[in-house]
């Protein structure tokens, strides 16, 4: 399945120096579905609990994935990572919330959450080496 949703680099804009360990990470936006190859639509759905305990599904509501493009980074964790600018990396999924959000622009009131973080290296989980993963499985059991 081809990924969409990608992000290309753009420059950092001039004066900004990123202090510390931070790295500025635009987040692919989420689709509200999945379609198969053979046009099956599945709706992005998250599971729930009532309060009887019952488990139920419901449309989830978010907006960007927990992978992205790196924007800009910091020469701490430039030198400590190897991570670089236009590098795809997944990040840890408790940043994928306003709580994280970078405002490259403070000239608006209020705003909306783009996709844009702003955090320390230590919350990528990994670099992506392309956008297709593949996964093997070890069939020997260690005889």
């Amino acid at each position: 399945m081809e990924n969409t949703n990608t992000t290309t680099p753009k420059a950092v804009p001039t004066g900004f120096t990123f202090l510390g360990d931070r790295v500025w990470v635009k987040l692919d936006k989420a689709t509200d579905h999945t379609t198969t190859k053979s046009g099956i639509v599945i709706p992005l759905s998250e599971l729930t609990e009532t309060d009887g305990g019952r488990i139920t599904t419901r449309p989830s509501g978010r907006t960007h994935l927990s992978q992205g493009t790196v924007m800009g980074i910091s020469k701490l964790a430039s030198t400590n990572t190897g991570i670089k600018v236009g590098d795809r990396v997944y990040v840890a999924e408790r940043v994928v919330t306003r709580d994280y959000q970078f405002f490259s622009s403070r000239d608006q009131l209020v705003q909306e959450f783009d996709g844009d973080i702003l955090i320390s290296y230590n919350y990528i989980e990994t670099i992506l080496t392309s956008d297709e993963v593949a996964y093997t499985t070890n069939t020997d059991n260690g005889n």
